[in-house]
């Protein structure tokens, strides 16, 4: 993931592409799919979504962070392995990949908030 999330930003940056989509907003829209991941807003309603992101605060280094060209969506659950239910077997690949990936400046998307990843793995596996 790493070394083609990489070979993308290198060859975009070559190209002159520059990151200008990452605003204020979108800054705060990225921390807050962060805080779904976690868990720590899941119940906040979808139609309170936008009020809650522009109050959220940024800090100096949220703010001045900058990130590869290149955005990763993962077909990768936040949700913790249920041995019971037999779901989210990819949970455990989760809890290493993405810190990983995020440590290399890309923005990383799991499930839910994957949409890209998530169709394109129903579309091989159906």
């Amino acid at each position: 993931m790493n070394k083609i999330g990489t070979w993308l930003h290198n060859e975009l940056e070559e190209r002159g592409f520059v990151r200008n989509d990452i605003n204020v907003l979108e800054r705060k829209r990225y921390k807050f799919s962060q805080m779904l991941e976690d868990g720590t807003y899941k119940n906040l309603p979808l139609h309170e979504h936008s009020n809650f992101i522009e109050k959220i605060h940024l800090t100096e280094e949220e703010l001045n962070k900058e990130y590869k060209l290149v955005d990763i969506h993962l077909d990768l659950n936040p949700i913790e392995y249920s041995k019971e239910q037999k779901h989210n077997k990819s949970y455990q690949v989760y809890k290493i990949a993405v810190p990983w990936l995020r440590g290399f400046d890309f923005r990383v998307y799991p499930k839910a908030l994957s949409y890209a990843a998530t169709s394109a793995a129903d579309l091989l596996l159906k």
